[in-house]
């Protein structure tokens, strides 16, 4: 009929300028094709790094979601990202929620005053307090749980917090205790009795966090927070356990600190047997320098030496010392990575 004639010319006189617009707007740079074939979709670059000043047309940032309310009711967080990208101060806005709740408590070698509204163990890197408290946490999940199999549900709420994992198993490993004791309970049998664990790490692999033999790193965690900086501006990713989601979150502002809990009553550490011989090395030094060039950079500013980076650098990818000598080749890989993430060090100094 005449209708339907004159509706299929509408139909085909709309899709072409819809084409059309389409096509002006992949030119200028703020659109992009996200699924191809009959379902056709488009997403928008956000402002920050659209490169299209001539246009006259303003330009419009695409709208990104608030993180915390969409990670609010998470047990168990890992946080993924590099030096000075955030990690700390989204860990201490988390902290400041959890304390509402129950105790906080941080294992962190390098915090400084106020830095953590709850208990903090460790400071001035000392590693055999953490060690200790891993310990005292472990007992005190046995002590819940033989209390939960008498019908006792209503325990505390204890969020432990550890900001720099990435150092942490090759620290604890020299004096003879093996991370994996506590991560792999803490993580898989923590939550029943109400203990939780948020962590920041430079990587989601299972060998930095001790974590070798996990089947699923994701099943660990009920969100991992991936944290990025395009031309200057910081968003978040997040992996709800299906994979990283296209979504971008916006993060919370500069953190204050708020009033601190009591300290937590841990039980006194039982003295243990030595630490279990680990698996071979999943990681050496011999990977493309992106694969591990964060990790080289905190060994390097953690040690101020070549050589003790990367002795240390050893220990942490494959569980034991390094008993050769230091040669050029690997101080040259060193240098090399510090120089590409602008770092300053002595040789560039010089």
């Amino acid at each position: 009929s005449d209708n339907e004639i004159v509706l299929s010319n509408l139909r085909t006189e709309s899709e072409a300028l819809l084409i059309r617009a389409a096509v002006i707007q992949i030119g200028r740079g703020r659109i992009f094709p996200s699924q191809l074939g009959a379902g056709l979709k488009f997403s928008a670059y956000p402002a920050s790094i659209i490169k299209d000043a001539d246009s006259a047309i303003p330009l419009i940032e695409a709208p990104m979601v608030e993180l915390m309310p969409a990670i609010r009711e998470m047990e168990n967080i890992l946080i993924v990202g590099g030096t000075r990208a955030g990690k700390t101060t989204l860990l201490q806005h988390l902290e400041s929620e959890r304390i509402q709740a129950g105790k906080t408590i941080a294992l962190d070698s390098h915090a400084v005053p106020g830095q953590w509204a709850g208990q903090s163990i460790g400071a001035g890197r000392e590693y055999g307090l953490i060690k200790n408290a891993m310990i005292s946490l472990i007992s005190l999940m046995d002590e819940r749980h033989k209390k939960r199999t008498g019908g006792v549900e209503n325990f505390e709420e204890i969020t432990t917090i550890i900001d720099e994992f990435t150092l942490l198993p090759g620290y604890l490993k020299e004096i003879d205790y093996n991370v994996q004791k506590y991560s792999f309970p803490m993580l898989t049998e923590g939550r029943k009795v109400k203990m939780c664990a948020m962590w920041g790490i430079h990587s989601d692999r299972a060998k930095p966090m001790g974590l070798e033999g996990a089947a699923d790193l994701k099943e660990c965690f009920d969100v991992m927070i991936y944290l990025k900086k395009v031309k200057g501006h910081y968003f978040a990713i997040c992996d709800f356990g299906d994979g990283k989601e296209d979504q971008r979150y916006a993060l919370p502002g500069p953190y204050r600190n708020g009033s601190a809990n009591g300290p937590l009553s841990l039980p006194e550490p039982e003295p243990e047997a030595e630490a279990e011989a680990e698996g071979d090395s999943i990681l050496d030094l011999n990977v493309e320098p992106e694969n591990s060039e964060q990790v080289v950079v905190d060994c390097y500013l953690e040690t101020g030496s070549y050589s003790k980076a990367f002795r240390l650098l050893y220990e942490l990818e494959n569980n034991k010392s390094y008993e050769g000598a230091i040669g050029g080749n690997q101080t040259a890989k060193i240098k090399a990575i510090l120089d590409k993430n602008d770092i300053a060090h002595p040789a560039k100094a010089l």
